[in-house]
């Protein structure tokens, strides 16, 4: 009977007696939703940068390298975390920030746009960029954005050449070390260190 009671238990203990919570009631569909936290100065390593990815565009004009968008931008956030010093929004959050911040339009906008959001974020840096196809070549081009002016840093914008979709990850990584060189190497604009 000692040995019944104690499987009960374990098997009870196993099989997660407890249910998942869930709320009773679900926020309206239209009601803000307060972003996640920043990460504060205090608990942000010193010296550190934050570097925000977003999705590229599909400049090609086929419909089936729409998947390029957000794969390119995936590659180098996975490239730049692993980098000494950088801190990179995670890219499953962006969206959320986004239309938590009612800019769901806003991926594409006016510099004084990048400002309010990379402040609203908390980085330092924007990558952005763009996919296109020349005869048979997928380009990529890519350029960072600094919070603090809402621009371009000269000499900040790489490109990138191959023959096939399938071929770019090899230069994607070659785009991760570019940018990894550029975040760690550049004084975020006055107010945003």
């Amino acid at each position: 009977m000692r040995t019944f009671v104690v499987l009960f238990v374990c098997a009870i203990l196993l099989s997660g007696c407890a249910s998942p919570y869930t709320p009773a009631t679900a926020p309206a569909a239209n009601s803000y939703v307060s972003p996640p936290v920043r990460i504060d100065d205090e608990i942000r390593p010193s010296g550190s940068r934050r570097v925000a990815i977003m999705d590229f565009q599909n400049a090609t004009g086929d419909a089936k390298n729409d998947g390029l968008q957000s794969a390119i931008p995936e590659f180098l956030s996975g490239l730049l975390v692993n980098e000494s010093g950088i801190l990179v929004v995670e890219r499953q959050d962006l969206d959320y920030y986004l239309k938590a911040l009612g800019a769901e339009g806003a991926k594409r906008s006016r510099y004084n746009r990048w400002r309010d959001l990379g402040e609203a974020l908390g980085v330092d840096y924007f990558i952005q960029g763009s996919i296109s196809q020349l005869e048979n070549n997928y380009i990529v081009e890519a350029r960072m954005f600094s919070v603090g002016t809402g621009l371009a840093f000269p000499g900040s914008a790489q490109s990138v050449s191959v023959g096939r979709a399938a071929d770019l990850y090899p230069q994607i990584k070659q785009l991760g070390k570019f940018f990894a060189y550029q975040v760690q190497n550049r004084k975020p604009a006055a107010g945003q260190e």
